[in-house]
């Protein structure tokens, strides 16, 4: 009689054994269900970052070209302003100083008024030379070339004044 009273217990249990591992396979059914989804989410998540850093190395190398090129170009510039200062600069300072000479000694033979020339660029007889000195000490010379009228033949020439 025991044996039957366990087989009677058992058939009694057996359904409701049943109906808790149906609910327990639903709530792990359920609980996957959302593993899945939150893991979806995560892969579409980690292709766009991955998408993102791509797209942020192809930004860096394009930077780092400009980069490049503009180092390049600021010691195209440095090179040419070192070369301006070093040639360019001097020949400019030595022509002003052979110009203000060329000037002194224009001043010192043919004063304003009292030489004449021939001018024969235009074809005419006479040419005369007037030194200008302006206030900051620089000296100028007008060549002026006449026959009859005065024409200015628009040669004004500035050199700073030596000391």
């Amino acid at each position: 009689m025991r044996s039957l009273l366990i087989i009677a217990f058992a058939l009694l249990t057996l359904p409701a054994m049943a109906q808790d591992n149906a609910r327990a396979v639903r709530d792990a059914s359920l609980q996957m269900s959302r593993y899945e989804l939150l893991l979806g989410k995560l892969q579409s998540q980690v292709e766009d970052l991955q998408s993102q850093v791509r797209s942020l190395q192809r930004a860096n190398d394009a930077l780092a070209k400009d980069v490049q090129g503009s180092n390049a170009r600021a010691q195209n510039v440095t090179d040419e302003m070192q070369r301006l200062q070093n040639t360019q600069l001097q020949n400019i300072n030595a022509a002003q100083k052979q110009l203000s000479e060329k000037l002194s000694n224009a001043t010192n033979k043919t004063p304003w008024g009292d030489a004449q020339r021939d001018c024969s660029e235009l074809g005419v007889k006479h040419q005369q030379i007037k030194v200008i000195i302006k206030a900051d000490g620089s000296r100028g010379m007008r060549f002026l070339c006449y026959d009859g009228k005065a024409l200015h033949m628009g040669s004004e020439v500035f050199a700073p004044a030596s000391n």
